[in-house]
């Protein structure tokens, strides 16, 4: 097969096979996909070659030679490729699991996540800074301010009767 036509069968296979959608803005090409087709044209080489030779005079030894080159050098690019598609289809997994963690969080953009990047980290550097000025750490900031609202959330009048249960046992 020549590069042209190569070039022909890729690029008309890409305008058959639209890039699926992601999230509603990001488009991911299916490398994987692309990757076996590649493969599979790779491992046709050697057949192709010899076909494209069939005609020609080449002595028997070097047709060997040529031959086993070929074949050699298709197995090497082909196993590199098979690993490569298995390593994108890995990529391909983490990309779906991060897109729905994003869209959890309600990013849907590069913007909505540089945001997210610098809120989290100046409300990590206010929550530092709580530490540090009471000498504790978060999780201890966290118990006292769960404290807190429980107390805001307890009625008045509970939290006057528990005082004046209180008050009682500590005369009697």
């Amino acid at each position: 097969m020549s590069s042209e036509n190569s070039k022909e069968v890729a690029s008309s296979r890409m305008e058959q096979e639209p890039a699926d959608e992601v999230s509603g803005e990001f488009l991911v090409v299916d490398v994987a996909r692309e990757m076996e087709i590649a493969i599979e044209q790779i491992e046709n080489l050697p057949i192709k070659v010899g076909e494209e030779l069939v005609d020609t005079r080449i002595a028997g030894k070097y047709r060997a030679q040529l031959d086993k080159v070929i074949n050699e050098q298709t197995r090497q690019v082909s196993l590199m490729l098979q690993q490569m598609a298995k390593s994108m289809r890995g990529y391909k997994q983490f990309g779906k699991e991060l897109f729905v963690a994003l869209e959890q969080k309600g990013i849907e953009c590069l913007e909505d996540l540089n945001d997210y990047f610098v809120t989290t980290e100046r409300d990590g550097e206010l929550i530092a800074d709580i530490c540090d000025m009471f000498q504790t750490n978060a999780r201890e900031v966290r118990t006292v301010l769960a404290e807190v609202r429980d107390q805001i959330r307890t009625p008045r009048a509970a939290r006057t009767l528990e005082e004046d249960r209180m008050d009682i046992d500590r005369d009697g």
